[in-house]
């Protein structure tokens, strides 16, 4: 074996995943009225096989939860809700998202 080879093989494709994923806000008040927002986010990520690509997003969709003060002095908080769907290749067009989220709710 060479060292060419060898370094072949340390450089394994990375292939394309698409996560959905869904967060949800909270607002912290002082009224006594709840209310939420939701918000559904495409992610690409990629990575050697299914299961690193997978684990790379759910870091990734973790790191993305946030807080921020609103202009009322209301404490607003970005939670993620969940890991909705994650399949392979990115999502090119409109029809491909309605595809994808079809398959998703008949599972």
């Amino acid at each position: 074996m060479t060292s060419q080879s060898a370094a072949r093989r340390k450089h394994r494709h990375h292939t394309w995943y698409t996560a959905r994923v869904f967060y949800r806000s909270d607002i912290r008040t002082r009224r006594l009225q709840k209310f939420h927002t939701f918000e559904e986010l495409y992610f690409l990520v990629s990575g050697v096989t299914s299961s690193a690509a997978l684990q790379k997003a759910k870091k990734h969709v973790k790191q993305k939860e946030h807080s921020y003060k609103s202009m009322r002095g209301e404490t607003v908080s970005w939670r993620l809700l969940s890991l909705w769907g994650f399949r392979k290749g990115p999502i090119r067009n409109l029809k491909t998202v309605l595809k994808f989220t079809s398959d998703l709710s008949k599972a």
